[in-house]
């Protein structure tokens, strides 16, 4: 059974053996400590100076014990009482004050590591970022061939040209009597050219005037100063083009042949 009391905070109690009184600070229970108690005396204010005996009477407050063993000297005021163990001599008591926390165990091993997570969903889209900077120009790619020359030219005209006339380099209309203008014919110019003004000329291509009557694939020459499917008995002949249908033919002039 653990016991702690204590004496009055007045009670100036010497050390000596023999029979020695205490007032205690509240009455203590006779059923806990009766005559023939073994009690340990120990004062507060220095836990080396004790006296140890047997409890002779308590009545109330008062305490009387017949002390057999010392340690220390002089008047103390201040006492707490422990039963002496029988076996080992010391006292025990029911609440000592806890003693230092000792140190600290060896870290336990490290546990397994736990299951990957499951994988976040997919996050939104960022915003599109800036536009680089432009890149060097290519190097210049190789010059193409040369285009097919152009089916027209423009010509001055130095007499009035009506429209679908076979015309010379000179702005006149072409006569394949006129030996003078070999090697001069340009084409047929599609519409009215009157004298002094400029106009365009077919040298290649296609002509349409709604009032031929052509066969498709007649073969049309210069005879006198129109186009006919015959070619002249004298003068020269100059082939001009070929009918693709009733009013269209394709100009495609023919080398001057004397006659």
């Amino acid at each position: 059974m653990n016991l702690s009391f204590k004496t009055a905070s007045s009670d100036l109690v010497e050390i000596a053996t023999g029979s020695v009184r205490w007032v205690l600070q509240s009455p203590v229970n006779g059923l806990t400590v009766g005559v023939g108690t073994r009690l340990i005396a120990t004062a507060d204010t220095n836990s080396q100076v004790t006296m140890r005996g047997s409890v002779t009477s308590l009545e109330g407050q008062a305490l009387l014990v017949l002390v057999d063993t010392v340690s220390g000297t002089g008047k103390y005021r201040g006492w707490s009482f422990t039963f002496e163990d029988p076996a080992t001599g010391s006292g025990s008591s029911s609440g000592g004050t806890a003693g230092p926390a000792g140190p600290a165990g060896p870290a336990g091993t490290n546990g397994t590591n736990g299951a990957t997570g499951v994988a976040g969903a997919t996050g939104a889209t960022g915003a599109t970022g800036a536009t680089g900077a432009a890149g060097a120009t290519g190097a210049t790619g190789a010059t193409g061939a040369a285009g097919a020359a152009g089916g027209a030219l423009s010509i001055t005209a130095t007499e009035d040209l009506a429209a679908y006339s076979v015309v010379t380099s000179t702005g006149k209309v072409a006569n394949s009597a006129t030996l003078g203008l070999i090697g001069k014919i340009v084409g047929i110019n599609p519409a009215t050219i009157l004298n002094t003004f400029s106009g365009s000329v077919t040298q290649v291509g296609e002509v349409q005037n709604l009032l031929w009557a052509w066969t498709a694939g007649d073969r049309l020459y210069l005879n006198g100063i129109s186009l006919s499917t015959t070619a002249p008995a004298s003068g020269f002949s100059q082939f001009i083009g070929t009918a693709k249908n009733s009013t269209t033919i394709i100009v495609e002039l023919g080398d001057p042949v004397l006659l």
